[in-house]
């Protein structure tokens, strides 16, 4: 079974969705499936992330949890957040699993 920290991402549509942000989330309009989703900060971190390059799971993670301060206990669980967040845009269709990563 392949290590899930090695899974590589990008963007599904190729480019940035379009978005409304407001204080707590954003409305992102996916143009592949013309559907419409409500997404927590955490998500659009992570879209945006992903906006300026493909990443695997794992430096995804580090990343985010170097501007949000988690400390070096609590990294694994993070990333299993991360994980599952890109999982669940998986589904949405928002990202996907990038061809050269796996």
């Amino acid at each position: 079974m392949r290590d899930e920290a090695a899974l590589r991402w990008r963007l599904a549509a190729g480019r940035a969705p379009e978005a409304a942000r407001f204080a707590d989330g954003a409305l992102v309009f996916n143009p592949l499936t013309w559907e419409t989703h409500l997404l927590n900060p955490a998500a659009m971190q992570i879209l945006d992330a992903l906006s300026a390059a493909p990443r695997d799971t794992g430096a995804l993670a580090d990343e985010l949890a170097h501007g949000h301060d988690v400390d070096a206990d609590a990294r694994t669980a993070f990333a299993a957040q991360v994980g599952a967040a890109l999982a669940e845009m998986e589904v949405l269709g928002l990202v996907r699993r990038d061809a050269a990563g796996g």
